[in-house]
């Protein structure tokens, strides 16, 4: 995963990780944000004791004690009961998120971006005027979630989860479910299919909470990628962000928070989904759709394929569909073979190839392409190409507004 085109991950000293970029994730899950009505903003954290030794703290040249932000409750409270401060209820509810890097301390960096002490995060606050209306915003807030995670095509879960340290009455977490690299422990209802984290079902007994079953409950390892809170008024208390109601009296806002990890959700999906010695990228968030391969320099079919090659790459890059999506290896010193496999290796979803059947009395086209885990191909025309791609519009479209649509 270390070099994958528009995405590239570099250690810089000991575990930390430069990536570039992650665009193409920040945008999908931005979408799906702003589909609950969430506005976008940019805090500072201001936590120190709390989060212990897991805070990144650091004293400047003046020895002055600084930390680099993990969350962003305190800043996010202390924002709005600044700037909203006794708003009328008319107002509310109030849906704010932020995506940009976070800092922690862990213990035990490992992984790659699993697991890092730098790492890209989405949060989102969500303020309320009662419990039951923090609860309509907590569903809104899940269901995005599972929108996001059904758009990226990858297996998932929803579990019920402790609340931690962050607090408030309720919690879940979305995981991916991975074998080899989960950290964290499901119990899963063989009856219900409900699914709890094992540290919550530990103290809940041996039956389901959700249907009651006493039936064994499997368990899985998954890797955490989101997780959801509703906290309550434990900071809006402290911090003073109030509301007038319709009695004119002033009361605490009912707060939700709300993170998904970017640079977590890419390892995580990569790690789930790939096989072998290939990435695979769900089409959502690959960094591009389409590679196409030219012919080898020097070969029978250079002139003619090369002309061809540019021909589809810039028609390609005209549909709606391929706009921004198409990447060209032009290495043509290397062997049409040695291109290809670099970029099954990179993982493209399609992978165009200008070969020997471009001298053809009606040129072709190879398109190769991963189906499940088997590796399929057509010849077709440059036409039946392009042909192909605008029926698939709805599903490669990376430019449509619509959270709920899918890139495959």
């Amino acid at each position: 995963m270390t070099n994958c085109g528009r995405f590239d991950v570099r250690k810089s000293v000991s575990r930390p990780c430069r990536t570039l970029p992650c665009g193409r994730a920040q945008v999908n899950t931005s979408k799906h944000m702003n589909s609950t009505s969430g506005w976008i903003v940019n805090l500072i954290p201001d936590r120190w004791s709390l989060m212990g030794s897991e805070m990144l703290k650091f004293q400047d040249r003046l020895e002055r004690h600084c930390c680099l932000g993990p969350t962003s409750e305190e800043a996010v409270t202390s924002l709005v009961a600044t700037h909203m401060h006794n708003a009328s209820y008319k107002k509310f509810p109030l849906r704010l998120y932020q995506i940009g890097p976070k800092f922690r301390d862990e213990m035990k960096p490992k992984y790659g971006l699993l697991r890092a002490r730098e790492f890209i995060m989405k949060d989102l606050y969500t303020f309320d005027t009662s419990e039951e209306n923090a609860k309509i915003s907590y569903d809104a807030v899940v269901s995005a979630y599972e929108n996001l995670f059904a758009r990226l095509q990858v297996p998932f879960v929803k579990a019920e989860a402790s609340s931690g340290a962050m607090g408030g009455t309720k919690s879940h977490e979305f995981l991916l479910p991975c074998e080899s690299l989960g950290e964290d422990t499901l119990r899963v209802c063989t009856k219900c299919g409900a699914t709890f984290n094992a540290e919550i079902k530990a103290n809940q007994g041996a039956a389901c909470s959700a249907c009651s079953s006493t039936t064994e409950l499997d368990t899985v390892k998954a890797i955490e990628v989101a997780h959801s809170f509703l906290l309550g008024t434990q900071y809006s208390r402290k911090l003073g962000a109030n509301f007038v109601g319709q009695d004119g009296k002033s009361n605490s806002l009912v707060m939700g928070c709300f993170g998904i990890g970017v640079t977590r959700l890419i390892a995580a999906c990569i790690e789930v989904i790939s096989s072998g010695d290939r990435i695979r990228w769900p089409l959502a968030i690959s960094p591009y759709g389409i590679c196409v391969i030219t012919p080898k320099a020097g070969s029978k079919e250079a002139s003619a394929g090369g002309l061809l090659a540019m021909q589809a790459a810039v028609k390609l890059d005209q549909l709606p569909q391929g706009n921004g999506e198409v990447v060209v290896d032009d290495r043509d010193d290397l062997t049409i073979g040695r291109r290809l496999k670099d970029a099954q290796k990179s993982g493209y979803p399609m992978i165009v190839v200008v070969g020997k059947t471009a001298l053809d009395e009606v040129p072709k086209i190879e398109m190769h392409y991963q189906e499940g885990d088997q590796d399929r191909s057509m010849i077709l025309s440059l036409d039946e190409l392009l042909d192909l791609f605008r029926a698939e519009e709805p599903a490669l479209d990376s430019t449509n507004n619509d959270p709920n649509s899918v890139r495959l």
